[in-house]
This record gives C-alpha cells, sequence and structure tokens, in this order.
C-alpha cells in the first residue's frame, strides 16, 4: 500500500516479492514474481529489497539483504533496538550498499507546510512544539502489532513518525522524558503515550492516543513572534488505502478545513494560511533513485534512523524508571 504504487513512476521496476499471496498479486501488479522464502528473493537479478515486514524482522532482514549485497529500506521503525540499529550500521558500511528508512511523513503536506513556515522565521524561534497523532478506536491496536512482544505498541507504530519530525526540525534534543499507557478496554500493549524532549529554551511535546474522539488537533507551534495552530491529518495515507494512485489528478493535496491558522504575537490577528504545496510521499522514492543511481544522499540515512530508536529507547527507560533521561 505504502510503497509499491510509487515504485513505476520513480524509476523502479516492481520484479518480485515475497508473499504467500500470489493471486493478490497477480492481480494488482501483473507479472511480478511471487517467491515464497527471503533466500529465493536474493537469488534473483535485483537491486534493491524493500522490507516491510513486521517490526522485529526489520533488523534481521536487512542485514541479511545488505550481506546479499542489495541496496535496502525498511518500514519504520529503523529497528527494535539500539544494538539492532548498529549491527544494521555496520552490515550497511561493510557491504557499501545504501540502507533507509521509510519515514515518509517527512512529505506530508502539513509538515512540509510547518518546515516552510518555520524557516522563513514567521513564527521567530520556536519556544514551544506539540505534535499529536490521535484516533478513536477503543479496539486498540489491530493485527501482531496489538500482540505483546518486541518492536510492539504504539510507541513502535506512531511513534518513529512524531520522533523523527521533531528531530528533523530541531535535532536531538538534550533530555527525553516519556509516559507510556493503555486506555483501550481490550488493549494489551501500549496504545497511548507522552514524550517531552528539551533543547536549551526549546521544549517539545509528542502524544499519541487510540482513545480521543477530538483529534483534529495536529501541530500547535509557539515562537517569539506568533503561534500557529494546524488541524486534520494528511490525506495521502486515506488515498492509498482507498487504491488512489500517486500520479492521479489532485493526489496529496489538503482537504478543506486543515489550514493553518497564524497568530500574531504583537496584535492577537488571526490570519488563515493555506496549504502551499501537496504532499509528496513519492519524494522518498525520488530522491532514492537519485542516491542509488547517482551516488546522491539517501532520503533518509541510517544514522537519522537509529537517532529514532535512541529517542525511543530513552523514552522507554523514563517510563521505567519515572526520571527524566539525559541524552
Amino acid at each position: 500500500v505504502f510503497h509499491a504504487p510509487f515504485f513505476a513512476p520513480c524509476g523502479f521496476r516492481f520484479v518480485a516479492a515475497m508473499t504467500s499471496q500470489k493471486e493478490a498479486l497477480e492481480e494488482a501488479y501483473p507479472g511480478v514474481q511471487a517467491v515464497p522464502t527471503l533466500e529465493e528473493l536474493l537469488k534473483l537479478d535485483i537491486d534493491l529489497v524493500v522490507v516491510a515486514a513486521p517490526n522485529s524482522e526489520h533488523g534481521r532482514i536487512a542485514i541479511q539483504v545488505l550481506n546479499a549485497g542489495k541496496h535496502c529500506v525498511v518500514d519504520k521503525p529503523f529497528a527494535i533496538s539500539l544494538e539492532e540499529a548498529d549491527a544494521m550500521l555496520a552490515a550497511e558500511k561493510q557491504s557499501g550498499k545504501v540502507l533507509s528508512v521509510y519515514q515518509n511523513r517527512r512529505w506530508d503536506a502539513d509538515f512540509r507546510q510547518l518546515t516552510q513556515l518555520i524557516g522563513s522565521g514567521k513564527l521567530g524561534d520556536v519556544v514551544s512544539f506539540e505534535s499529536r497523532f490521535d484516533r478513536y478506536k477503543l479496539s486498540g491496536l489491530r493485527g501482531w502489532k496489538g500482540v505483546p512482544g518486541p518492536g510492539t505498541g504504539i510507541l513502535y507504530d506512531l511513534g518513529p513518525h512524531l520522533i523523527d519530525q521533531a528531530l528533523v526540525l530541531f535535532g536531538v534534543p538534550e533530555w527525553v522524558e516519556g509516559d507510556l499507557f493503555t486506555h483501550a478496554p481490550d488493549g494489551k500493549v501500549h496504545d497511548g503515550f507522552c514524550i517531552r524532549m528539551g533543547w536549551s529554551q526549546k521544549r517539545a511535546s509528542l502524544s499519541a492516543s487510540t482513545v480521543a474522539a477530538d483529534h483534529d488537533l495536529r501541530f500547535l507551534v509557539h515562537g517569539t513572534k506568533g503561534s500557529l495552530r494546524k488541524v486534520g491529518l494528511d490525506s495521502q495515507e486515506a488515498s492509498l488505502r482507498n487504491g488512489v494512485l500517486p500520479t492521479a489528478e489532485g493526489f496529496g493535496v489538503e482537504d478543506e478545513g486543515v489550514d493553518a491558522v497564524f497568530t500574531d504575537g504583537e496584535t492577537g490577528k488571526k490570519e488563515i494560511l493555506p496549504s502551499t504545496e501537496p504532499g509528496v510521499y513519492r519524494s522518498f522514492y525520488d530522491k532514492l533513485w537519485s542516491c542509488i543511481a547517482n551516488g546522491e544522499s539517501a532520503p533518509v540515512t541510517s544514522g537519522e534512523g537509529r537517532n529514532t530508536l535512541v529517542i525511543i529507547d530513552a523514552v522507554e527507560k523514563s517510563h521505567s524508571s519515572g526520571k527524566r533521561i539525559y541524552l
């Protein structure tokens, strides 16, 4: 859903997939070969392998792919521990191949607009950053994500998105505080989190919950010149799940009613800031093509993927100890 639709538009040829659903693959992508094992996949004449497996398998598969001399993209989270992340970086270095992580929400329309506004200085110096991913699902997390085990729960599901966006904007923080909780009536894993991070005079609050009927707020940013409030979610995920191709007209354009609102600090005047650019998840694969073909930088580096694990590790330590974790 989140990878294959971008292959052809970005210059990649979809050769094979490791799946037991041969008929479904043939229907969606005629001519693409279905293989039953990773070993058979790696014997094929391919350059790149995309790992969209359960989180606990990311590291093992990525290392095997790199050792076979293939470039590799892993879905988020990059890994489920710092030790695993370090092993992946070592395999990348030894192989000389590219290892990247699919942090596609760097190319959300709302985050692109926010990045532009902060960079323009319109908000002044940012002092407070709030980022939320709330939903209303009393059933909690579904499938393997809702089963207790390594890499499951919402911190490893939505956490990497919010953490990566904060790191893109502000870099690695000086300290982290984290709280994990379960609110779904029959939940067996954490389905909510609150993360606080600090840089000198700047603070960030990242949170997610599956029990939030009012879940419109996405970003709330305060700066020395004014504040920015943004509601709604980027449209690309819903479009892809509904079978809309990224080449379709209007793909990535924000829905009506989700314009950002800027409040001027001096006058208190509110200004509607319409979205200026659409979301473009395909930028990840466009940049990946240039990386592999022309030696340009990876769209998301393995080191950046590791940095999200630094924060996740600190969140878990803070939750267990009840203490602030200094990095």
